[in-house]
This record gives structure tokens, sequence and C-alpha cells, in this order.
């Protein structure tokens, strides 16, 4: 991603590391981000795990950040994501490889498949298997 931004001449800003399983230490993530709240981005992109994608969002808003932000898929793009984050997922911009809904053979079949046998909806990694 940071190469695309640089390639099309798109500006960056702070660029911060969050150390993984950053869900489980809530106030080392939390001082991680406390800097955007004092000069609040555009744009946050942001690629984690289910337990840190919630984290990131609710995180981000708990501090009053109003940025538009963006998650790369995984964690944002699981179907539980926007259950568990609750109102910090609202406005959040993601991207998922796969969908009930594309016009591909067999993705309606599997999904119902999955949903009968699972009671959970899929998420993409497993109709890339």
């Amino acid at each position: 991603m940071l190469d695309f931004l640089q390639n099309n001449g798109i500006e960056t800003g702070t660029l911060l590391d969050y150390p993984a399983g950053a869900g489980a230490d809530l106030a080392r993530l939390r001082a991680t981000l406390s800097p955007l709240a004092e000069n609040p981005p555009d744009i946050i992109y942001m690629i984690g795990s289910l337990s840190d994608s919630i984290a990131l969002a609710q995180t981000i808003r708990d501090l009053g950040i109003e940025s538009q932000f963006s998650g790369g898929a995984f964690g944002f793009a699981h179907p539980e994501f926007a259950e568990d984050a609750g109102q910090a997922a609202e406005k959040l911009v993601t991207a998922s490889l796969w969908s009930n809904q594309l016009p591909y053979p067999g993705a309606q079949e599997y999904y119902d498949q999955y949903v009968e046998t699972y009671s959970a909806i899929p998420d993409y990694h497993g109709a890339e298997a």
C-alpha cells in the first residue's frame, strides 16, 4: 500500500506500527494511537486480525479521532467485525476478497451449505481454501 501511495504522489503522514495482539494490551495501543488525536490525518489505513481490528477501531473512536478509516480486509472483513466493534465500525471502508453475492458459479451454494453446517457466516478465508 505504501509503495502505491508513494508511486502515485499521494502524501503519507505518520506511520505507526502496533504490536500484534494489541487487543490484549489496550493501554499500549491507546498510547500508540494517542498522537493521532492531536493532529488527526484525513485517512487512517490499517490491517489487523479480528481482535486487533476491533481494538483499533474502538480505540481510535474512544480517542475522539474522527478521521475516515479504512481496514485492509483481514479482520475488518470478518463477519463478526461490525457486530463486535459496534458504533466504532460506522463509516469504516474495507474490502473483502469474496462474497456470496458474487456472480461466480457455486458462490451462493457454498454460502448456504456453510451456514447450514456451521450456523455462521463464512468469511473469505474459507471460500479461498
